[in-house]
């Protein structure tokens, strides 16, 4: 219950990686987002160009979406907006440090009572 509460006062976060999953790079990324607190997350992971443009022409915002470099690319996106584009794993573990809820404010019962309409 205290999920569902948490999920409607927070904004979902989406990250997208495009690259190889068999890649050390993309393993690494994976790492660092799962290792990152963030409760609200969806995680696309496209390998092939196939795939993408299989996808891409009904979620708008995934339609320009590609490669750095030829390397696994992340895009970190709230609310359908998303930061610059990175390959750098240090750029994505900063990128989801600044979303990751701190461990002294995860939720608990009496941190959501300030959440709670009044009766």
């Amino acid at each position: 219950m205290l999920v569902a509460l948490q999920y409607s006062l927070d904004r979902p976060l989406q990250i997208i990686l495009y690259g190889d999953r068999d890649d050390p790079l993309s393993k690494e990324m994976l790492r660092a987002i799962h290792e990152s607190f963030l409760p609200h997350k969806t995680i696309l992971f496209v390998e092939e160009a196939s795939d993408w443009q299989s996808i891409a022409p009904s979620i708008e915002f995934l339609q320009n979406l590609e490669r750095i470099e030829g390397k696994t690319t992340a895009y970190v996106c709230k609310d359908y907006v998303c930061e610059l584009p990175t390959n750098e794993l240090t750029v994505l573990k900063r990128l989801l440090s600044q979303e990751a809820l701190p461990s002294d404010q995860e939720a608990t019962p009496d941190s959501l009572q300030t959440a709670r309409t009044p009766e």
